[in-house]
């Protein structure tokens, strides 16, 4: 799971699909919050798939799989 670089304030998290080396380019599936760290895959497919640059990509997020669902770990480095 990675952190994009959007139009929020906050970054948004998506699944890479598949990677186009060729042209930089890295299609997404976005999650969205399902409350307590939880995160689906955004319902709506249309809204839900994109293809960004690989330059949005802030990098990789900490957490785990459970079932379809991804547990984003907030981690505090105070």
């Amino acid at each position: 799971m990675n952190l994009v670089n959007g139009s929020d304030p906050e970054p948004w998290l998506a699944k890479v699909l598949t990677v186009q080396s060729r042209t930089g380019m890295v299609q997404v599936h976005y999650y969205v919050s399902n409350g307590d760290n939880l995160h689906i895959p955004e319902p709506n497919h249309h809204l839900g798939v994109d293809h960004v640059h690989w330059d949005t990509i802030l990098g990789s997020n900490f957490g785990e799989w459970r079932g379809h669902q991804w547990e984003r770990y907030i981690i505090d480095y105070r």
